[in-house]
């Protein structure tokens, strides 16, 4: 029945509560979900039964149904509209301050990848990693602190903060600069990779 109520969603382009409706007040699409007089699911129900179904599973079906519908010339399956559901999710409000800190633990995740490429090349010498989340970090949750309190002496923290999460965030970028240049020295499809992932 969730299988059936899925292709139903899928097919109409529906969220899942106009589905159940839509199945719920009509007799051809009961019979077709083999709710018959049965009550229909509701949306707890139906997620939780839901995520059992495997991607693959789902995929497969739709396929087939696509399939069919070319055979009987209802659609030539040209082209794919794929489901774009926002989830909640716990993420922070974004300040210049956690941004600069998240570009700085990015990239330097990036660079520490980019060093065990580079390990045992004389270009490794001129492009020494120094990894700065540490700092960046103390220096993000000293500007959230210094932003609750008030009075000049928080501003001062404030600003002596910012100018250092400002500096490390300049450090690592011009980290990223030297070790792309040498990564793109290398000849290997890793090294290639991890440059162009410094470059995006």
């Amino acid at each position: 029945m969730i299988l059936r109520l899925l292709v139903v969603k899928h097919l109409d382009g529906w969220r899942d509560e106009q589905t159940a409706r839509w199945v719920a007040d009509r007799l051809v699409p009961r019979q077709f979900c083999r709710g018959y007089a049965a009550r229909v699911p509701d949306n707890t129900t139906r997620s939780r039964w839901a995520t059992r179904i495997r991607p693959a599973t789902l995929h497969t079906l739709l396929d087939h149904i696509v399939g069919l519908a070319r055979q009987l010339k209802v659609t030539r399956g040209r082209k794919l509209r794929i489901d774009g559901t926002v989830g909640e999710t716990t993420s922070h409000h974004p300040t210049a301050s956690t941004l600069l800190h998240d570009g700085v633990r990015v990239l330097s995740r990036t660079l520490a990848k980019a060093t065990r490429v580079l390990q045992g090349s004389a270009d490794l010498v001129h492009t020494p990693f120094q990894d700065r989340t540490r700092s960046a970090k103390r220096q993000m949750k000293r500007i959230m602190e210094a932003a609750r309190q008030r009075g000049e002496g928080a501003e001062q923290a404030r600003q002596g903060a910012s100018r250092r999460l400002v500096g490390s965030t300049a450090a690592v970028r011009d980290q990223a600069q030297q070790v792309g240049a040498a990564l793109r020295d290398q000849a290997t499809d890793a090294a290639r990779r991890v440059a162009d992932t410094l470059d995006h």
